[in-house]
């Protein structure tokens, strides 16, 4: 049974080694003022408990003082323990917000593709038209439904070449809020006519990653689909990404 003043649910044997009453009082208001483990201190305490001095080293992280410290701190581990939980609880709770609460634009109707819209909400476009792409990278392929291939010209004169292709879903702004974003827009130069172009600009949004692409290309008859390969930029090591899309 326990005695008079320790904590009831302390077992005993496990929390201290046996020692007389008188001798234990004594050793335990010495651990609670924090005494430090100097030489003379160990030799007192070999000489109250009968321990060699290969007992009080091993004593010193003996499974037996961790369960007595704990014991005797029992109000304070709980307070720890709470604190612990209620910061686990929030970083899940961000988590749960970042990647569920980000408001995203709607999906495509028939109408938005017909006229091949963009809706947009927030840093969020998503690209609404007859076009798809596929996005290959590391072994693993990314079917990108919607989208459009723009016909005229991004500027005017000489540059008059350059077209720009949108697929999917795309966050237009970092840092990245969400892993909903899955969209593919290159910059190909010249893009309105078949044969190898190059990829002068481009945004690639797949399997979690956003980064700038640079590369070339190769379009089929009347620019209404092709083929690219470029390299994702921004990264330590640029990664390869090949795919080909249609217009539809």
């Amino acid at each position: 049974m326990a005695r008079v003043g320790t904590v009831p649910w302390r077992a005993e044997p496990r929390c201290r080694r046996a020692l007389p009453l008188d001798q234990e009082t004594e050793s335990e208001q010495s651990v609670e003022r924090g005494e430090e483990r100097t030489e003379a201190g160990e030799h007192r305490l070999r000489q109250s408990s009968g321990m060699s001095p290969d007992q009080v080293a091993s004593n010193r992280l003996s499974p037996n003082v961790v369960i007595c410290w704990l014991a005797r701190h029992d109000v304070a581990m709980r307070w720890v323990l709470a604190v612990v939980m209620c910061c686990l609880v929030m970083l899940l709770a961000a988590g749960w917000t970042t990647d569920r609460s980000v408001p995203l634009p709607d999906a495509c109707s028939a109408k938005n593709i017909k006229h091949h819209m963009k809706l947009e909400v927030g840093v969020f476009t998503r690209h609404c038209g007859p076009a798809a792409a596929l996005v290959r990278v590391n072994g693993k392929s990314f079917t990108i439904r919607g989208g459009y291939c723009r016909i005229d010209p991004v500027v005017p004169g000489p540059a008059g070449h350059t077209r720009w292709f949108y697929f999917g879903l795309i966050e237009m702004s970092g840092p990245r809020t969400t892993s909903a974003a899955k969209g593919l827009a290159l910059v190909i130069d010249p893009g309105d006519h078949a044969g190898p172009a190059k990829v002068i600009d481009g945004i690639i949004q797949v399997n979690g990653k956003d980064l700038a692409a640079r590369g070339t290309a190769t379009l089929t008859k009347g620019a209404k689909g092709g083929t690219f390969s470029v390299v994702g930029l921004g990264v330590p090591q640029p990664q390869r990404f090949t795919g080909s899309w249609s217009c539809g």
